[in-house]
């Protein structure tokens, strides 16, 4: 593969704080800080079958729902 060729592999899909949070989730296993990203790693972990980290997400998402932020967060 040509991941293996270069050592490493570009992932251009998601920004760079996001990668960094999902990978903190994955090597720790402890509750990472979601605030304002939350929306984001979701769809992210959802990307990359991540279910653990989806219900984190789900949650962290519901605890900060309100009627100014609902329009934005759930999905049209």
């Amino acid at each position: 593969m040509e991941e293996s060729k270069k050592n490493f592999i570009d992932i251009l899909d998601m920004e760079e704080q996001i990668f960094n949070t999902m990978m903190e989730f994955i090597y720790t296993g402890k509750e990472v800080d979601l605030h304002g990203v939350a929306d984001t790693v979701l769809a992210a972990a959802d990307n990359y079958g991540l279910e653990h980290l989806k219900v984190t997400c789900e949650s962290a998402l519901c605890k900060d729902l309100s009627v100014e932020n609902s329009a934005h967060t759930l999905p049209g």
